[in-house]
């Protein structure tokens, strides 16, 4: 971590964020081994600029892990960029254009990532609904609000496709979870396709999931929950289960992920000590009303690739 000169104030607080974090002993990645991938909500991150207190205490959070999707990006990235300086030069970003329309909420999709652990294959683009033709034109049915994020990836010899979601909010469940069920059917579409890429696949996001039918609906396609990430509830008062990071077992070998899970709480409790003075209400715009949530994979899948090979090897004999 790159904090540089900082004054006392945000070294004691940072002091006390990084005691918290430790008491929840979250494992290393080991280069071309393991991984360790995040999603974190990080409420309305360039709407306003930030105090740089707040922004080293959300570095020192990111620095946790190897990959983060970040939701909830806005259209100044002055934020993430001091963030980035803060991680240092090994990390870089890649990141959608912002949707400028209420709907939108004039908000980015993200990842940020240590190029020492990973790297970027080069391949990004939002997610598209189906369209169908009318007169000249091709029109959608049925839109995201804000449209789904991708970005392919390597660790050692894992190549993966990362998609990042942050599903409507509204006032209508019954439309956040038909764009739930799109997504869904968007992306079993996708990978049933012919010339769909062999790559796994891991989706990360907000998806807004109150109740268990939105998350069914979700997984209604093959979509998994890591078992260490099944219930978890990821908003601040603990209440709801909004935030995933998911798979296909189609692409993605129930060996990679590891029983090694959860979700990080680590300013539960301490909010005005690192903020004295403040509201619950107002940490939650200097951190976030939402905790990170993560897992760790295996990126060393030698052996899945020999068993496919003497699979495939076998199936020519018969």
């Amino acid at each position: 971590m790159h904090h540089g000169e900082i004054d006392l104030e945000t070294a004691q607080a940072l002091q006390l964020l990084s005691a918290s974090i430790d008491q929840f002993e979250l494992p290393s990645s080991k280069l071309d081994e393991t991984l360790i991938v995040a999603s974190w909500n990080i409420r309305e991150f360039g709407k306003t600029p930030r105090p740089k207190k707040a922004l080293h205490l959300v570095a020192e959070v990111l620095g946790q892990f190897d990959l983060i999707s970040l939701v909830e990006l806005r259209e100044n990235m002055a934020d993430v960029r001091q963030v980035l300086d803060y991680l240092g030069p090994y990390w870089q970003a890649v990141y959608s254009d912002s949707i400028d329309d209420s709907g939108g909420n004039w908000e980015r999709l993200g990842f940020i990532f240590d190029k020492r652990s990973v790297q970027f294959n080069g391949f990004a683009g939002n997610v598209h609904p189906a369209r169908i033709k009318e007169g000249d034109e091709y029109l959608a049915e049925k839109s995201f609000w804000r449209p789904p994020y991708m970005a392919s990836f390597c660790s050692g010899n894992f190549d993966f496709i990362a998609i990042s979601a942050h599903v409507r909010w509204g006032t209508s469940n019954v439309a956040r979870q038909a764009e739930i069920r799109r997504f869904a059917e968007w992306l079993k579409k996708k990978t049933e396709r012919k010339e769909v890429a062999d790559s796994d696949v891991i989706v990360f996001g907000d998806f807004n999931t109150e109740g268990q039918g939105m998350i069914d609906d979700l997984l209604q396609y093959g979509l998994k929950i890591p078992e260490p990430l099944i219930g978890v509830r990821t908003n601040v008062k603990q209440t709801r289960h909004y935030d995933h990071i998911l798979f296909l077992p189609k692409f993605t070998d129930f060996r990679s992920f590891t029983n090694h899970g959860g979700v990080l709480t680590a300013w539960q409790g301490i909010g005005q000590q690192l903020f004295p003075g403040q509201s619950d209400q107002a940490i939650t715009y200097l951190l976030s009303d939402h905790y990170p949530i993560w897992m760790k994979l295996k990126t060393d899948n030698d052996q899945e690739k020999r068993d496919q090979l003497i699979q495939n090897l076998r199936m020519g004999d018969l």
